[in-house]
C-alpha cells in the first residue's frame, strides 16, 4: 500500500482498495476507475466475507513479518478451531442436524455478509473518505506531524446529533474520539469529541464533521467518482 495512502487514513487497516478503488490521488489511475463509484457497493459488499476467509490470514503473515507478534502452536490451534466452529455452525449443523437445503444456506449466507459488509466498510470509509478528506504527504516515509494532530487532519464525525446512528454504530459515527481514545470505552465519546473540537479549534486545525449518515455517503461517493478521472 502507498505510503500517502496510509497516511492518508490514519492506518485504519479496516480499509483497503486492493488497486480495485482508487482511494488517494497518489495512486496509479486505472482504466476501471472511472466506474468505481458504480460497482464500489459491491466491493464493500465482499468486506466481512473477506475478513471471515483471507483477511485474518494475510494480517497475522503481516504482523509475524513485522514482529509485532510470534505464532505459537496454541495461537494456530485456537485459529484453526475457531475458523471450524465458525463454518460449523453456520453449514455443516444446519445440512447435517436439521437437513437444510445447502443451497438456501449459502444464499443467505452470502446475503447475511454482503448486506453486514456494505454496511460496515461505509461506516468507516465515510470518516475518512469524503470530499474535505486530508491527504498528508510523507516525508521519507514519516508524516511531519505528530500522531494526534495527524488523528485530527485525516478524520472526522459523521451524524454527531443522532442518538439513534451512535447506538446502531456503537459510537463509531465519533470517529476521532474513536482513534485518539481506543481504549476509553465509546459511551464518552459524546462528551469528549466537543472537547477535541473546542482543542483543535484553539489551536487552528479544521475538524471535520457532517451532519448526517446520507450526507456522507453522498459525498464519498463524489469523492470515488473525482478520483476516477485524471486530473
Amino acid at each position: 500500500i502507498p505510503n500517502c495512502w496510509i497516511v492518508s487514513l490514519c492506518d485504519d487497516n479496516n480499509i483497503d482498495g486492493y488497486k480495485l478503488l482508487r482511494l488517494c490521488p497518489q495512486e496509479k489511475l486505472l482504466k476501471h476507475h472511472k466506474y468505481q463509484w458504480l460497482y464500489a457497493p459491491f466491493i464493500y459488499g465482499l468486506a466481512t466475507l473477506n475478513y471471515a476467509t483471507f483477511r485474518d490470514l494475510k494480517m497475522m503473515v503481516k504482523y509475524v513479518a513485522n514482529s509485532k507478534f510470534k505464532i505459537t502452536a496454541v495461537f494456530l490451534l485456537e485459529f484453526f478451531l475457531f475458523k471450524v466452529l465458525y463454518y460449523s455452525y453456520l453449514f455443516l449443523i444446519p445440512i447435517f442436524v436439521f437437513g437444510v437445503d445447502f443451497k438456501l444456506i449459502l444464499s443467505f449466507f452470502l446475503l447475511g455478509h454482503f448486506i453486514n459488509g456494505m454496511f460496515l466498510a461505509l461506516v468507516f470509509l465515510i470518516p475518512h473518505l469524503t470530499e474535505d478528506t486530508s491527504y498528508p504527504l510523507p516525508i521519507e516515509g514519516t508524516v511531519n506531524k505528530n500522531w494526534a494532530v495527524h488523528v485530527i487532519n485525516t478524520t472526522g464525525d459523521f451524524a454527531t446529533e443522532s442518538k439513534y446512528m451512535e447506538w446502531f454504530v456503537g459510537g463509531i459515527n465519533l470517529h476521532v474520539a474513536h482513534h485518539l481514545f481506543p481504549k476509553v470505552c465509546h459511551v464518552h465519546y459524546k462528551k469528549l469529541s466537543p472537547i477535541i473540537k473546542l482543542v483543535s479549534h484553539k489551536h487552528g486545525y479544521v475538524y471535520r464533521e457532517v451532519p448526517t449518515f446520507m450526507g456522507g455517503l453522498k459525498s464519498h461517493f463524489r469523492l470515488l467518482k473525482t478520483l476516477g478521472k485524471a486530473a
